[in-house]
């Protein structure tokens, strides 16, 4: 017997205006509502963060301020807008959520462990302990860790979640993944040492966290993957992140052409990073990989809209 069903409200065929179509609010205006909600409870909980001294890093509050806005704006919509319920945005929590939130991070470990890999053998990189105690280590690790698990959610769920989701369905996967990533990438245009070919990267980053919930149909492998690629790059390697520097237990200092290394806002400024993430963009649609990471949930397709977008998990089938 299958499972529980969690679909849309039946659409009733009806006139269109300016604020409906087919009988629901119009994609734009589901948008709209979602960024309003967002910048809405970031003033708010970072105006609290800012007035009560609470002894947290202005990062790890923004972060946790970020989570924050992005939870109640997709539950403001999925459930007030769209009648749904939460976890079907992809977050539903079962057997394949620790699984493919773990293998995120060890496949974006291991790729910007590569980055780092490559870097050294051609010359380039010199790696040195920042730290010599164990206990400095794992406190630097720890907030580490709490950092990024906060902002790869935060963006994640701001992106990927439903604004991606709606956007495949009154378009198509491609169109809907494209203009995700360029977003993805415009949010980091105020980072220090940005440039083109860093908006370049985020923006392929964001096809290839894009990707990864295409082919999982659930938001906990982009979310590994975001998590294991910052904290590896930023915690661990000690690499500047998207042109910030956080504490680390290693030092990594670049050598030669800042079109390879990345320069000063880290390997997300090169062209190593680009190959690498276009090959794990790539891996991700490779059938024996793309078998694996869905299991019994059906991937969509680059012309996939609202008509084919059915996910099958587990016992329970999910309309998104």
């Amino acid at each position: 017997m299958e499972g529980q069903t969690d679909q849309l409200p039946e659409i009733e065929e009806g006139t269109s205006s300016f604020w409906m179509r087919k009988g629901e609010l119009r994609f734009g205006w589901k948008l709209a509502v979602f960024a309003v909600v967002y910048i809405m409870v970031t003033l708010v909980a970072g105006l609290v963060i800012f007035l009560l001294p609470l002894g947290v890093d202005i990062m790890t509050a923004s972060g946790a301020v970020s989570l924050l806005a992005a939870l109640v704006a997709t539950a403001f919509c999925v459930m007030g807008i769209d009648g749904k319920e939460f976890a079907t945005v992809g977050l539903r929590i079962h057997g394949r959520a620790a699984r493919d939130l773990g293998l995120g991070i060890l496949i974006a470990s291991g790729m910007i462990a590569l980055v780092a890999l490559i870097l050294y053998l051609l010359g380039m990189l010199e790696i040195t302990a920042a730290v010599s105690d164990f206990g400095r280590g794992a406190e630097i690790l720890g907030s580490g860790i709490l950092l990024y698990v906060l902002v790869g959610a935060s963006e994640e769920i701001l992106l990927r979640g439903y604004p991606l989701q709606t956007l495949i369905r009154r378009f198509n996967v491609a169109a809907a993944i494209g203009v995700t990533s360029v977003a993805f990438g415009m949010l980091h245009i105020w980072n220090p040492s940005f440039g083109w070919l860093p908006l370049a990267n985020i923006t392929v980053a964001g096809i290839w966290l894009g990707a990864a919930y295409v082919v999982t149909r659930s938001l906990w492998l982009p979310i590994g993957l975001h998590i294991g690629w910052n904290f590896t790059m930023g915690s661990v390697l000690g690499f500047p992140v998207s042109g910030m520097v956080h504490g680390s237990v290693f030092v990594s200092v670049e050598h030669g052409s800042d079109l390879i290394t990345g320069g000063t806002f880290g390997p997300e400024g090169g062209i190593m990073v680009t190959i690498v993430l276009l090959a794990g963009t790539a891996l991700l649609w490779f059938p024996p990989v793309r078998a694996f990471l869905s299991g019994n949930r059906t991937p969509l397709k680059p012309v996939h809209s609202s008509e084919a977008i059915t996910e099958k998990n587990d016992n329970e089938t999910t309309r998104i």
